[in-house]
């Protein structure tokens, strides 16, 4: 196989590393690699040192999207249903299977289609960090939690003033973009801004061929404002708008005319010294998302609909940290947010009234929570870490039309459903040498089923062509899970291993039901949400970095996902095989980075679902950036061209068989002052 040699130099596994500088004031590490955390990519800290090329690997250059942050974490794949908003997955786990969150707030979609993930609402400049926590503390879910953590103002006595613009060009997508960023302090005070714009036309795949409906346009405003006050407390206020329009997806029936999302929160910190309560936050967020599905630009509609949704989610948590003992840490999560969701469709037959229906009939859902943590450090070098959850969840339908269309089916849906979800795990990390550390870990977790899977009407699935229906009387997902980790750490070499499994009961998947008629005109039929007696999910992970100098440094990254039903098929949306690798050279005010990625064939596909096998791949990327000083400001101009062969290519998890960009040619100029 052509992809073979490549494989060679692929090594590497586990989590996703944090980046952060040394403690001392070296432009590079003293010792050993700096890895602070295990579960968390730093994007971007104004006090990172850029030259040490991890931080490169994720963010590759000044204009980076979410999700190119996001394909390259471990466990993370990304479905892809156009060139915008794709849904992240997380070891074959996706939908309600994982939490997305950001900086602890909920964030629940408005689009049926699942055109409109949480991570879509965020851009990198105004993004601090990525982190995915497997504790559960922020949901039930089966593959832990990502979560998005914001920038916050800085405080600087020596400068008031900070900030950047950017601007930057795309050929395949002959798209721009373009940045300011603004940081003000003063006394006690800090705040902080960003906005965004990115517009992108038609992109040309390896074949050298338009790719129509795979435009975008999008606006993205933050501001952060922070407060100290006295004796250690700090109040801080944020506020983030996102508006995107005219976004096309070539693998869809329908585009989307908009999806907009209006965020606030409010919180308050208060730091203990010798204390045994060391840390407390409390906040209290809202999040308001309109999204819009849109077929007018499309030729030969046979009947056009429009599908509105709208999701609005209210919260608050307190989050506490404890030392009551020498040995004991103790973390605690009070949390409750509401979730009020409603889609809509009406359709314009020719000649007919107008159709109308509700395919998220109203709904509410309330939940309260509690998390407990503890981390026992039983010696110098072995701790073992407990936890637990429960969390009442109590959903309701609030409109006797939506009521009306499920009674149809035999349900029973004036009465409010009721769940108590558990989770509990328990780790023991064992530092047994000066660079070696072992980690195992088992957890047991069960999940609310999602909106769609519990209430939704007639949700059309372009990927296996068949309307789905939710089932109000589905039970609670749950797994059995298992890790083992392997943790190398050197002065020149780290080497981070990870193998999984997860053992599903009551895995949630659609069933197809033969007796119902489908509404989607050319649907292959009708599928029912329900429970499947088991699954089984389980894989590895693989991270190799290597600075074997200075100025060089080499990433690279490996994983697999094996993943099967109780009738022993392939379950769906399971990546093949993934490597990527990437050498950067980095002098002082230049550097230049070489990249590959690469997957193989994947057969192993789910027939009831739908799915094709698709080719494997090896693409290359060339990125080379220049940093000039002038004056007490710097310029950076960064260059690069991806996918430098032209490749022709898709991922498995690309819906419709849409090939990705053909060659790109980009350029950005970063003026930091």
């Amino acid at each position: 196989m052509k992809s073979l040699w490549i494989l060679f130099i692929y090594t590497g596994l586990g989590y996703s590393i944090t980046m952060a500088q040394s403690g001392d004031n070296s432009p590079y590490p003293s010792d050993s690699l700096n890895v602070l955390k295990l579960d968390e990519v730093v994007v971007e800290e104004e006090a990172i040192d850029e030259r040490s090329g991890i931080t490169q690997f994720y963010k590759t250059n000044q204009h980076s999207s979410i999700e190119d942050i996001l394909e390259r974490m471990s466990g993370v794949h990304l479905i892809r249903r156009g060139n915008y908003a794709l849904e992240p997955t997380y070891r074959g786990l996706s939908g309600g299977q994982i939490n997305v969150t950001l900086d602890g707030m909920k964030i629940f979609g408005a689009c049926t289609d699942k055109m409109d993930p949480a991570t879509s609402y965020v851009e990198t400049n105004n993004l601090h960090s990525i982190a995915i926590e497997q504790d559960n503390a922020l949901g039930s879910s089966l593959g832990g939690n990502l979560n998005m953590k914001l920038k916050e103002p800085l405080f600087d006595r020596n400068k008031s003033w900070r900030g950047a613009i950017s601007s930057g060009y795309h050929s395949a997508s002959k798209g721009s973009n373009h940045a300011l960023s603004l940081n003000f302090s003063q006394d006690r005070w800090a705040f902080r801004t960003h906005a965004v714009y990115r517009r992108h036309e038609n992109y040309r795949n390896g074949n050298g061929e338009k790719v129509n409906f795979s435009q975008y346009n999008k606006v993205n405003i933050s501001f952060s404002g922070k407060r100290l006050l006295k004796n250690s407390q700090m109040l801080k206020v944020d506020v983030l708008m996102d508006d995107a329009w005219d976004v096309g997806y070539p693998a869809l029936p329908m585009d989307v005319g908009y999806a907009r999302a209006k965020m606030g929160a409010v919180s308050y910190q208060k730091f203990f010294k010798d204390h045994w309560l060391s840390h407390i936050e409390t906040k209290l967020y809202a999040n308001f998302i309109r999204h819009a599905m849109d077929d007018t630009q499309r030729p030969d509609v046979p009947m056009h609909m429009d599908m509105p949704g709208q999701s609005d989610t209210y919260g608050a948590f307190v989050n506490a940290e404890f030392t009551p003992l020498r040995k004991h840490r103790l973390r605690a999560r009070l949390e409750a947010y509401q979730n009020r969701a409603r889609a809509e469709m009406t359709m314009y037959a020719e000649g007919e009234k107008p159709m109308f229906m509700l395919t998220w009939p109203d709904f509410r859902r309330t939940s309260a929570s509690i998390y407990l943590e503890d981390k026992i450090l039983l010696t110098n070098s072995l701790n073992v870490q407990l936890t637990a959850r429960t969390e009442w969840s109590h959903s309701v339908l609030t409109e006797e039309f939506g009521k009306k269309q499920l009674e149809v089916f035999g349900y029973d849906v004036d009465k409010a459903f009721q769940e108590l979800p558990v989770s509990a795990s328990a780790q023991l990390e064992w530092k047994w040498a000066t660079s070696w550390t072992s980690r195992i870990k088992a957890g047991y977790t069960q999940r609310l089923p999602t909106l769609s899977e519990q209430f939704g009407f007639y949700l059309f699935n372009r990927y296996d062509g068949y309307d789905y229906i939710g089932n109000p009387d589905i039970e609670l997902e749950k797994s059995f899970s298992t890790e083992l980790s392997l943790d190398y750490s050197g002065k020149y070499i780290q080497v981070l291993g990870t193998v999984y499994q997860y053992q599903i009961q009551d895995y949630i998947l659609g069933s197809l039901a033969p007796e119902l008629s489908a509404m989607t005109i050319g649907a292959n039929g009708v599928k029912v949400y329900g429970n499947i007696p088991s699954a089984v999910l389980y894989g590895s992970e693989l991270e190799l970095l290597l600075r074997p100098t200075e100025r060089l440094t080499w990433m690279n990254s490996l994983q697999y996902t094996y993943g099967e039903d109780n009738d022993k098929d392939p379950l769906p949306l399971i990546a093949p095989l993934k490597g990527t690798s990437s050498l950067r050279y980095h002098p002082d005010k230049f550097y230049i980075q070489m990249e590959s990625e690469m997957a193989t064939k994947q057969s192993r596909t789910s027939s009831k679902f739908g799915e094709r096998t698709t080719p494997g791949y090896v693409i290359f990327h060339l990125r080379a950036a220049y940093q000039l000083p002038i004056a007490m400001q710097t310029l950076k101009v960064e260059t690069g061209i991806e996918n430098l062969l032209d490749k022709a290519y898709q991922q498995h998890l690309d819906w419709g068989n849409i090939l990705r960009p053909g060659r790109n040619i980009y350029m950005n100029i970063n003026f930091q002052f």
